[in-house]
């Protein structure tokens, strides 16, 4: 595979290419980000990252993003408001809604419910294994992909 200037990603064989995936990482630790970062290139998607929520809200709307992987707990703005100002944003422009997975150490119930009622479509539980979160944006895409309606789990 072969990534042109435009960002398009094509096979050697000269087939057509293949739009490039752009995933927004909002994530206060560095050492978390770079890891998550790397897989997503792993992955041939193109990751661009941020720092907090008010970061990660400037650059949604100044950008065009096919998923957002969002950390819950983090300084200047949370994930949870960034989540629903990132919502709110799509909704007043008129745009379909961009998939967004949220991760937090926490697992228990009410805190996977509060992500969900903010606007995130999957909860994911920190730390982030390689494997859980490969299997969460591949449901995502593929619900995209297929029209349907993105399943909360």
């Amino acid at each position: 595979m072969k990534k042109s200037a435009s960002g398009k990603v094509s096979s050697s064989d000269g087939a057509a290419p293949i739009p490039t995936t752009r995933v927004l990482v909002v994530e206060d630790s560095e050492s978390s980000r770079a890891a998550i970062c790397e897989h997503l290139r792993d992955e041939q998607f193109e990751p661009e990252e941020a720092e907090n929520g008010a970061i990660g809200v400037e650059k949604f709307e100044a950008g065009s993003f096919d998923l957002i992987l969002m950390d819950i707990r983090m300084p200047t703005m949370d994930g949870y408001e960034a989540i629903r100002r990132i919502r709110a944003w799509e909704q007043a422009h008129h745009l379909a809604r961009t998939p967004i997975i949220a991760f937090t150490a926490s697992s228990l119930e009410e805190d996977v419910e509060r992500a969900r009622e903010a606007g995130a479509d999957l909860h994911v539980a920190k730390p982030v294994k390689r494997e859980a979160l490969a299997t969460a944006i591949r449901s995502l895409l593929r619900s995209e992909d297929e029209g349907g309606a993105i399943a909360s789990s």
